[in-house]
C-alpha cells in the first residue's frame, strides 16, 4: 500500500480535453453528469442487487448495511465525477466511507478478504451492465463514439475499482489483525458465527460465561446516529436491572448497534417494555430496542436474534423517532404482513381505500378503528382506551363505515391486517401509506 491519496475529484486530468483515440468523450461526460443527479437511487439499486447476491449482508445487521450503502454511494460519486471531470481512475483513492467498511466488518467477519473481492467485482459488473453501458448506448450518436467511450470508460472503471479494492482490503486486514488480539473482538466474531449458524467449537464456547443451552431473550439496541459504546451498554444494564435474568451477553457490533441476549429462568415473564422505555427516557438515551421471544438452546439463541432483527427492520420502516422499545410479540403479525412491502402496501390501499391517505384526519380515523377492533367493537371500552367521549368514537366509526361502504364488524380480519400495515409503514409523501426504505 502506498501513501494516502485524495479521494475526491481534485486529481490531474488525463489525455486531453475529453479526447481519447482521436474521438470526443463528450457523451461520457454528459452521461456522468446526468447519473450524478440520480446518485441516491443508483446507490439503492446497487445495494439491493448486492444484498440479493451475497447472503452475508443478512448476517451483519442493518447498521452495517447502512454503511455499505454509504460506501456504494460514495464510490459511485467518485466514479461518475471521475468521468465528468476527466480524472485518471488509477490516481483516485477510495472514499472514507469505503475504507470504513473495511474497519467495520473486521470484528464481525474474520475471513472477508474473498468476500470483499467478490463484492467489488460483482459491483463493477452491475455498474457497467445496468448503469453506464445502457446510458452510453442511449447518448452516443455514432458507433465510433460508442466504441471509444465504452473502451475508455471500462478501462478507467477497472483502474479505479482495482485501486479502491486494494486499499479497502488493506484496511480490513489491518483492523482484523488488531482485533485478533482483542478479547471483545474475539467474542464478537464467535457470536456472529453462532448467529450465522456456522460450525462452532463447543470448547471455545466455554470461554464465555453464558449458558448456551438455557432459555434466552435476544435484543438488538441501535441508534439512528453514531453513539458512544457506553450508552449502548447502559441499555443492557437497564435490561439486566429490570429483569430476573441470571446472566446477559452483549456485543457492540458497530458505532450504532449492539446485540444482546439474556438467559431467562424457565417460566419467567417477559420484559416490561413500558418500564424499560421509561428507564431509557429517564437516562436520556436516544436508542431503539428490539426484543425477540423467549427461546431455548443454541437454535433458540439464533431464532431469538432473528426475531429481534425482524422487529428492528419494521421499526426502521416505520420511521419512529427514538427512543422506542418494541417486542416481537407486539409486531409479529405486522412483520409477516410486510415481508413483501409492495404487496402489503397494495393490500392496505385496497382494503382501506381513502382511509389509506396519510392526512391527519385519516390517521385519527385509522387509530380509532384499530382501537375499536382491539376492544371487541365496544364503544365504551374504546373511548376509555383512547381517553375520548363514547360519542366521539361512535361518530368516527360511523364516518369510517360511510367511507368504506360497509360495517366495520363485517370485515374485521382484513381491516385489522390493513390497519397494522398502515401503522408500521410511513407515508410516501404522496398522501398514501407505504413501506419505507430499509
Amino acid at each position: 500500500m502506498g501513501p494516502s491519496h485524495r479521494s475526491t475529484a481534485d486529481s490531474s486530468a488525463i489525455g486531453g480535453p475529453g479526447v481519447y483515440g482521436g474521438c470526443s468523450r463528450d457523451p461520457l461526460v454528459k452521461v456522468a453528469g446526468d447519473l450524478l443527479e440520480r446518485l441516491s437511487a443508483l446507490a439503492d439499486e446497487t445495494t439491493a442487487a448486492l444484498a440479493l447476491r451475497f447472503t452475508e449482508f443478512g448476517e451483519v445487521g442493518s447498521t452495517l448495511r447502512h454503511h455499505a450503502r454509504a460506501s456504494f454511494m460514495a464510490n459511485l460519486r467518485n466514479i461518475l465525477t471521475m468521468f465528468r471531470s476527466d480524472i485518471d481512475g488509477g490516481s483516485l483513492g477510495p472514499p472514507p466511507e469505503a475504507l470504513a467498511i473495511g474497519r467495520l466488518i473486521a470484528p464481525i467477519l474474520p475471513s472477508a478478504d474473498d468476500l470483499l473481492v467478490r463484492i467489488y467485482h460483482v459491483g463493477e459488473n452491475f455498474v457497467w451492465d445496468r448503469v453506464l453501458f445502457p446510458a452510453l448506448v442511449a447518448e452516443c450518436c455514432t458507433a465510433e463514439e460508442l466504441v471509444v467511450c465504452t473502451a475508455f470508460a471500462r478501462e478507467q472503471l477497472a483502474a479505479y475499482l482495482a485501486r479502491a479494492l486494494d486499499e479497502v482490503v488493506g484496511e480490513y486486514k489491518r483492523h482484523r489483525d488488531v482485533n485478533a488480539q482483542d478479547p471483545q473482538s474475539r467474542r464478537a466474531t464467535l457470536v456472529s458465527g453462532i448467529v450465522a449458524d456456522r460450525p462452532v467449537d463447543r470448547s471455545v464456547l466455554q470461554t464465555i460465561p453464558y449458558d448456551w443451552d438455557g432459555e434466552h431473550v435476544a435484543f438488538i439496541c441501535w441508534s439512528d446516529e453514531p453513539v458512544e459504546h457506553r450508552k449502548l451498554q447502559a441499555v443492557a444494564d437497564l435490561l439486566n436491572a429490570g429483569s430476573p435474568a441470571r446472566r446477559h451477553l452483549a456485543i457492540v457490533t458497530s458505532g450504532r448497534e449492539m446485540w444482546g441476549w439474556f438467559q431467562r429462568p424457565r417460566g419467567s415473564t417477559g420484559i416490561d417494555e413500558a418500564a424499560l422505555l421509561r428507564a431509557i427516557r429517564s437516562h436520556g438515551l436516544a436508542v431503539h430496542v428490539a426484543i425477540g421471544e423467549v427461546a431455548g438452546g443454541m437454535a433458540g439463541f439464533r431464532r431469538g436474534h432473528s426475531d429481534a432483527r425482524r422487529v428492528q427492520e419494521i421499526v426502521s420502516y416505520s420511521g419512529r423517532p427514538a427512543p422506542t422499545v418494541t417486542t416481537y410479540e407486539g409486531v409479529a403479525l405486522a412483520a409477516l404482513l410486510v415481508t413483501d412491502r409492495e404487496a402489503a402496501l397494495e393490500y392496505s390501499r385496497r382494503v382501506l381505500g381513502p382511509l389509506a391517505e396519510n392526512g391527519p384526519n385519516q390517521r385519527v380515523l385509522r387509530e380509532t378503528v384499530h382501537a375499536f377492533l382491539q376492544n371487541g367493537c365496544s364503544y365504551a371500552r374504546t373511548a376509555q382506551h383512547l381517553l375520548v367521549h363514547r360519542n366521539t368514537v361512535l361518530y368516527r366509526v360511523q364516518k369510517v363505515e360511510r367511507t368504506l361502504g360497509y360495517a366495520v364488524s363485517e370485515r374485521m380480519a382484513p381491516l385489522s391486517n390493513a390497519l397494522l400495515i398502515a401503522e408500521w409503514l410511513p407515508g410516501d409523501g404522496q398522501g398514501h401509506v407505504m413501506a419505507g426504505s430499509a
